[in-house]
């Protein structure tokens, strides 16, 4: 996890380089990160995750609101 993580943060430098506002920046990073957490807690490698994944992913932040 922790690779993703340097990684998602060399991306909010990028976000940052490229003139993206900080409430962006901080929206992309925490839903990346949460992304990231799913994936780790379902033992999924990130170059593995394909629709079923993502859809899992959705519901399970259905879920979390409801």
């Amino acid at each position: 996890m922790k690779k993703y993580l340097d990684r998602l943060d060399q991306f909010t430098v990028f976000l940052k380089d490229s003139g993206y506002k900080n409430p962006t920046i901080s929206s992309y990073y925490f839903n990346l990160k949460d992304f990231l957490k799913f994936l780790n807690q379902h033992q999924i490698e990130i170059d593995k995750f394909n629709n079923y994944v993502v859809k899992e992913y959705f519901d399970s932040l259905k879920s979390k609101n409801e």
